[in-house]
């Protein structure tokens, strides 16, 4: 056969199509078709409505263009044939020839359809203020006319002028209220200026225009998301879904909406959905790598992460948050390297930085922790990143045995903020070069800040009920810390056990300092720290506290 399904043909008179011996419709001399299917002499075709042609009413693009231009070599100033021919070449992307066939169309006898398909193909030359000249002399025609004004709107957005084509879309739906396109487009610029109860409105109306408006679910999903509305966006975006479940946005920004919400395994089976239409998305493996992250699940983040990285090398965000996983498995030599690669790209990233020291520091390169710890304190970034720098860097210094350098470092940080871990640290400080007093208060501080720190009601315990100064002891006191801090830990720490033992000792009840020392020899493992918990054990029995020796 001649014309086969899926070619393109071209009307070359104007003529009626039918549908089962009935005339349907009307198309144009040089409209454009696509061939459905083929039978003996007719060709059935589809434009709003399907429909049946005679054969010898079409040709192919190229046999058409020689059939106008022999039509237009016999007659120069026939419109229709220039018109049919311009139509032709416009179909066949030939912006330049049809350009200058409407150019002689427009020169026999302007009219609104020349300036029109005109000023589109100036449009898909990249030449908006030629194609907006012309659709201006089409409006001059046919100032009622919404489908040109909306074109014009159109060509205003893409040239930047968003206010233009704003008043083109206004006008267009002032004309014509259920336009569709003109809903969408206007909800679209509301959408990305942030009008977003404008933006839903149209997107609304839109919907009651076409019910199945996939892409108006959507965006009214981004809408209700950006309003802070997660449920209806949720909806919105299963809506969108129900009608065509491979649409990506909303598969996509469902995910992010859940992840939002904190119902992570949803979101992780929609990123996982957008994976099966996308195996190498970079953002749907970033953003699962994220979910698995926050479930703790840490080799299977690392795995999305490796991928997202190959289908987008260098992206700092997923080096970063890979960084961070490698961090979790505490495989800092590579996270030290993600995050090296993250500096190398943008050397002022704070966070990053704070990170890679933390990896230096917890690797035991403290020299090199340190120089990146000071090195955030002296830029003067946030003060959550100086604060915890600041803390951090006081670590190092009390595992440096530097306790005044890590006191100053530590006060520093709780100027910025009351951080029960601050505090705790400070007093362990405090209490190496003898300020037992300070390092009492500090604990104090910690609890109250943090009530379940059981650390810390374990130190502030033995310093109350075995200070070497009788000033700062309180029995009492003791025991009660004491015993938050085996509540807390569920009896099962022999030092807490025997920190409970000497404070009961401190407070005289010696009944239960001598059970308690008992429960505490019973878990303790180590040969040595079983022989010094006998001997506080034999204080206790002979009726006497335990005090520590002043140095």
């Amino acid at each position: 056969d001649e014309f086969q399904p899926g070619d393109r043909v071209i009307v070359i008179k104007t003529t009626d199509f039918t549908f089962e011996n009935q005339v349907v419709g009307t198309v144009d001399k040089g409209t454009p078709l696509i061939v459905q299917e083929v039978r003996e002499d007719q060709i059935r075709i589809r434009t709003n409505r399907t429909g049946w042609l005679s054969r010898n009413t079409v040709m192919k693009p190229e046999e058409a263009i020689k059939f106008f231009s022999t039509a237009i070599e016999k007659d120069p100033q026939s419109l229709e044939d220039l018109q049919a021919r311009a139509m032709i070449w416009l179909s066949m992307d030939q912006f330049d020839k049809a350009i200058a066939d409407f150019t002689a169309v427009i020169a026999i006898k302007p009219s609104v359809s020349a300036f029109n398909e005109r000023a589109f193909c100036w449009s898909m030359k990249g030449e908006p203020q030629r194609a907006i000249s012309d659709f201006n002399d089409a409006i001059k025609l046919d100032p009622e006319n919404s489908s040109l004004l909306f074109n014009r709107g159109i060509t205003y957005e893409k040239a930047g002028e968003i206010d233009k084509a704003m008043a083109d879309y206004n006008a267009t739906l002032q004309l014509a209220p259920d336009h569709l396109q003109a809903l969408q487009h206007r909800g679209q610029i509301e959408l990305r200026s942030r009008l977003y109860e404008k933006a839903i409105e149209d997107y609304t109306a839109a919907i009651n225009v076409e019910p199945n408006c996939v892409d108006c679910y959507v965006n009214r999903g981004h809408c209700w998301l950006q309003s802070g509305v997660a449920e209806k966006a949720v909806a919105d975006y299963t809506k969108a879904l129900e009608i065509n479940p491979a649409q990506l946005s909303a598969l996509m920004n469902r995910g992010i909406t859940y992840q939002m919400q904190g119902q992570l395994q949803l979101a992780l089976e929609d990123y996982s959905g957008v994976l099966k239409l996308h195996p190498k998305l970079s953002a749907a493996l970033k953003r699962r790598g994220q979910v698995y992250f926050l479930l703790k699940q840490y080799e299977a983040s690392l795995k999305d992460y490796d991928a997202a990285i190959l289908a987008q090398p260098g992206d700092s965000q997923i080096l970063h948050d890979r960084a961070r996983t490698y961090m979790e498995l505490k495989r800092y030599t590579e996270a030290i390297a993600d995050f090296n690669q993250v500096l190398e790209h943008d050397p002022g990233d704070a966070m990053a930085l704070m990170y890679r020291a933390t990896c230096f520091q917890d690797s035991s390169k403290l020299t090199e922790a340190l120089n990146d710890f000071t090195a955030l304190i002296e830029r003067g970034v946030e003060d959550r990143i100086t604060g915890y720098s600041y803390y951090r860097r006081g670590t190092i210094y009390s595992t440096l045995e530097k306790y005044e350098t890590a006191i100053s470092d530590y006060s520093k940080a709780l100027e910025r903020s009351r951080d029960p871990a601050a505090f705790y640290n400070r007093g362990l400080s405090y209490e190496k070069i003898g300020k037992l007093k300070q390092a009492i208060a500090d604990w104090q501080a910690t609890v109250e800040i943090s009530p379940r720190f059981s650390v810390a009601h374990n130190a502030l315990a033995w310093a109350l009920a075995t200070s070497p100064d009788g000033t700062l002891r309180n029995g009492e006191a003791a025991v009660k810390s004491a015993l938050t801090a085996c509540e807390l830990t569920n009896w099962s720490d022999e030092e807490y056990l025997d920190t409970l033992a000497a404070a009961y000792a401190e407070a005289g009840d010696y009944t239960s300092a001598v059970k308690y020392e008992k429960q505490a020899m019973e878990l303790a493992e180590d040969p040595e720290r079983v022989n010094l918990l006998r001997s506080r054990l034999q204080l206790f029995e002979m009726g006497k506290p335990y005090h520590q020796e002043a140095e």
